[in-house]
């Protein structure tokens, strides 16, 4: 602890943890109408939205985590992520968005002559924006959402005690907290309602 160059004695306000939590209920209220509507409107069927999801988890989510790791490597290179993450983003999400045009073109084959109906098409393009805002939106949220209850209830320095204590190293505990944990001292409170706005923009984009 003592080696942790970290200001226990900051916290989490109830508006940070407000607005996460306004976030996530937008996007997925947008989610729940949006597929209501489309299944009353305009007979869309569960078939191509689970298409669209499956084809962003394998070409999208697993492609980019693959060729990732397959760079990670080769030792050069994963040298240069390690000092570098303004590189490794850059490239993770240029495989992602390869890998986002691979899953929209393989659901659009399968789905050619079998689900032609307006709403399947949209439903389609809402399993890709599920599997998007889940992975790029919901995991992400979701950790910040537990630091934050966490550092809330019990303070921040015990949060850094019990990461130590299962077993997490000091260099390990002070990257997550350099990483993630200061953003949420650091951050706007405005700016996690922001990124809930974001993901519900990414859905219609995709839709």
């Amino acid at each position: 602890m003592e080696n942790l160059n970290i200001n226990f004695d900051q916290t989490i306000s109830a508006s940070t943890i407000n607005m996460i939590t306004a976030g996530a209920i937008l996007v997925l209220s947008v989610l729940i109408v949006l597929i209501i509507v489309v299944i009353k409107r305009w007979h869309g069927r569960f078939i191509p939205m689970a298409l669209g999801l499956l084809a962003y988890i394998v070409f999208g989510f697993m492609f980019s985590q693959l060729i990732m790791s397959i760079l990670a490597l080769v030792p050069n290179i994963d040298q240069t992520f390690q000092y570098n993450m303004n590189a490794y983003i850059v490239i993770y999400n240029i495989l992602l968005a390869v890998g986002f045009g691979i899953a929209r073109w393989f659901a659009t084959r399968i789905m050619a002559g079998r689900y032609d109906r307006e709403g399947d098409v949209i439903l389609a393009g809402t399993g890709l924006a599920v599997g998007d805002a889940v992975m790029t939106y919901g995991l992400s949220i979701l950790s910040f959402y537990v630091y934050a209850q966490a550092i809330s209830s019990n303070g921040l320095q015990k949060v850094i005690e019990d990461m130590l204590a299962s077993g997490i190293s000091e260099e390990n505990v002070l990257t997550e907290y350099t990483a993630n944990i200061s953003q949420l001292f650091n951050s706007p409170e405005a700016m996690w309602l922001l990124m809930g706005v974001s993901a519900v923009l990414d859905i219609a984009l995709n839709i």
